[in-house]
């Protein structure tokens, strides 16, 4: 029965990615939270300082609505393909981060060292991070413009009702 309904999900790929997605997102809080009282001293994200984890969650569950909701909304090709590229990148920036947090949580440092750690330091390797992840995302955009330029590309649902 659960089968039939997997294998009658619209959109399987997103649904798959979106679900990878989301765990990718429940991990990267594990591993944070694997890093105890050191997290206040080592957090990157900006967000973390108006609002600490509390705010960094509910800003990721917005993310994954509205995701969810404008990926479903639109029919457009390319915004579905422009959400994909999100989603993948972003998990696979969260996975290198999730690596990260355990490498630390393995051989923490001591309270010292993490206080020496300025929000200079955090902001710089931070916007460092998302300067990178943007040129990742200009890539399979680009492509796709350039593609779609000689390639007709439709939906699924479109193509089983012509």
């Amino acid at each position: 029965m659960i089968l039939n309904k997997i294998k009658n999900i619209k959109n399987k790929g997103f649904f798959t990615l979106y679900i990878i997605f989301f765990l990718s997102f429940i991990a990267d809080l594990m591993s944070t939270l694997a890093n105890g009282e050191l997290v206040q001293y080592l957090e990157a994200n900006p967000l973390y300082r108006f609002g600490g984890l509390p705010l960094i969650i509910f800003y990721n569950l917005v993310v994954l609505v509205a995701i969810y909701y404008f990926y479903n909304k639109t029919k457009n090709p390319f915004s579905r393909y422009c959400f994909i590229v999100a989603i993948v990148s972003i998990t696979i920036v969260r996975i290198g981060v999730i690596i990260t947090n355990f490498h630390v949580a393995a051989n923490p440092p001591t309270i010292e060292q993490a206080q020496a750690i300025t929000q200079v330091v955090k902001q710089k390797y931070y916007f460092k991070m998302v300067f990178e992840f943007l040129i990742y995302l200009l890539n399979p955009i680009l492509t796709y413009f350039f593609f779609s330029k000689d390639h007709k590309i439709t939906l699924k649902e479109e193509t089983k009702n012509e």
